[in-house]
């Protein structure tokens, strides 16, 4: 009994410090949580810095403290320019201009002295001052009847400089948004400026710029908004440039414009020759290529309208050897999957127009269904399922173009059949190589060849030989179907069959003499039981097998 006590009264005695020993422990937490906060509080003392709300993800604060500061630097830029415009309108031009400088720096030094203790105002005020900065430089020669600087040159100079140091700015802080401000100062520049070699030269600049920022910095956003201004301020220029007040409508000449839009695709296609990163997604090349080709091809058709209605073939012939060029330095770098084939796609379609522009209607069509062959040849090598897609859309819009519109010629419709046999023989040659897990683009081209021999065989022979022709045209796929081992060949002479069986009863009973009629019977005759011995063999020497 006394053992038992005394090992109670140990346990206790141990239950005891460890308790002593968990409170000092909480009491010391307690003390550097304590002195933690006394430095906190310190520091908001010292410097001003804003605590957050709790609730701040309210509506209300946050209209309060950001929608307000919006409309508040708002109202204080156009008040500043309207101040100026008083001042100039009084004969103050000088005052005008120095009061808007001295204004803006005012404002770049509130920014600086809040930079810390309210940073979404910094943010905004920079930006104030940054708008206000270019709007008052761009008045000493520009956006007033009586210019400041009588120089444009020297009003350029001084506008590049702000540009110039605003793109140090927005790299030093890292900041994306700068750059697109500065390249948005130029196209702004560009299209104020109102002068053709002014006006082309800055955005041709603004493209640059937007491109060497890329590769600086992978600014993908400034590199594709950028694409759209260039574009759509170059478009605003062929058409007169009415945000300036002009009169709408396309410019008298041509001034060389065709130049810079090979430019402008030009810098935004080469991003295509980068090696992959990680940090930059795949879709972004996609889509930057697929947008630049877009707004370029809209471009040029405007320019060709409207200045070389009569010899645009040889601008879409060097589209042709420089999209197809292009396409095949990409394909050999192999950095990319689908682009090389979309330069090629262009490339073709741009190939489609200049021969349809040296040639004419219905000659192009012979030339572009030989055309159509090359393209699904090349995808071989491409193994490019696009390609032979796109091709064999446009291959089915060019043959009922030409069906529909224009008369029959023997040449034409003979080249559309063997294009359409030789594009499905390769496409089954090498459907591995151009990844086709489908038949449907091959039966689509068959199809097609069977329509377009019987259609070439009905003008190309005399009426009265049309059913010996078809009947020729079946045996000779029964023939291929036996050497290629190729059941669709098989279906296409079944077909044909049925197609020659009906024209005879339906046409050649009514037109024929007597004699053709004989001659008709007995020839179908023989080929079709000729046929029916095939099948007869084929279906027992299967039978055998099978039982064997």
């Amino acid at each position: 009994m006394a053992d038992t006590s005394e090992n109670r009264e140990t346990t206790h005695d141990e239950l005891l410090n460890k308790y002593d020993s968990l409170e000092k422990r909480i009491s010391l937490i307690e003390a550097k949580l304590g002195a933690a906060d006394s430095l906190v509080q310190k520091k908001v003392e010292e410097e001003e810095i804003d605590i957050p709300l709790v609730n701040e993800s309210d509506l209300e604060v946050r209209i309060g403290s950001h929608g307000l500061a919006w409309l508040g630097n708002i109202v204080m830029v156009l008040g500043i320019m309207f101040l100026m415009t008083y001042a100039q309108n009084l004969g103050y031009t000088y005052m005008s201009s120095i009061i808007g400088y001295i204004l803006a720096g005012g404002i770049f030094l509130v920014a600086y002295k809040i930079r810390k203790s309210m940073s979404h105002l910094d943010f905004m005020l920079n930006f104030s001052g940054y708008v206000l900065t270019f709007y008052i430089t761009l008045r000493l020669h520009f956006l007033t009847p009586e210019p400041l600087i009588g120089q444009i040159g020297v009003g350029l100079a001084l506008i590049m400089i702000l540009v110039a140091l605003l793109i140090g700015v927005a790299m030093r802080k890292n900041s994306e948004f700068l750059a697109t401000m500065a390249v948005l100062f130029l196209v702004v520049t560009a299209l104020v400026s109102d002068t053709t070699y002014i006006t082309l030269p800055l955005l041709t600049a603004a493209a640059a710029t937007s491109a060497f920022l890329f590769l600086r910095k992978e600014w993908i956003n400034l590199f594709l908004s950028s694409l759209f201004f260039v574009y759509l301020s170059h478009l605003l220029w062929l058409l007169g440039n009415p945000l300036l007040g002009n009169p709408l409508g396309v410019v008298e000449t041509h001034q060389n414009n065709l130049y810079y839009l090979f430019v402008y695709a030009g810098i935004y296609a080469s991003i295509a020759l980068l090696p992959k990163k990680e940090s930059i997604p795949e879709r972004f090349y996609l889509s930057t290529v697929i947008w630049n080709a877009i707004l370029f091809l809209v471009l040029i058709l405007m320019v060709v309208l409207a200045f070389y209605e009569e010899n645009y073939a040889g601008i879409f012939a060097a589209i042709t050897i420089i999209c197809l060029a292009y396409s095949v330095i990409l394909f050999i770098r192999g950095t990319r999957e689908f682009i090389p084939a979309l330069f090629a796609v262009f490339g073709f379609m741009a190939m489609s127009v200049s021969i349809y522009g040296y040639t004419g209607l219905p000659n192009a069509h012979l030339l572009l269904a030989l055309q159509s062959l090359l393209v699904v040849s090349i995808a071989l090598w491409y193994r490019s399922k696009i390609i032979v897609i796109v091709n064999t859309l446009l291959y089915l819009m060019i043959l009922l173009i030409y069906l529909i519109a224009f008369p029959s010629v023997d040449s034409i419709n003979i080249v559309f059949a063997i294009v359409a046999l030789g594009s499905a023989r390769i496409m089954n040659w090498k459907k591995e190589r151009l990844s086709l897990r489908t038949d449907a683009l091959r039966n689509l081209y068959l199809i097609e060849a069977f329509f377009m021999v019987l259609f070439s065989l009905k003008h190309l022979v005399p009426d009265q030989y049309v059913t010996l022709s078809w009947t020729l045209a079946a045996a000779l796929y029964l023939v291929l179907s036996i050497i290629l081992k190729n059941i669709k060949y098989r279906w296409m002479a079944i077909s044909t069959f049925i197609a020659t069986a009906i024209y005879l009863f339906v046409v050649d009973l009514a037109n024929l003499n007597v004699g053709f009629k004989v001659l008709a019977f007995l020839f179908l005759a023989a080929i079709s039981l000729a046929a029916s011995i095939y099948y007869t063999k084929k279906l027992r020497n299967k039978s055998d097998s099978q039982e064997n």
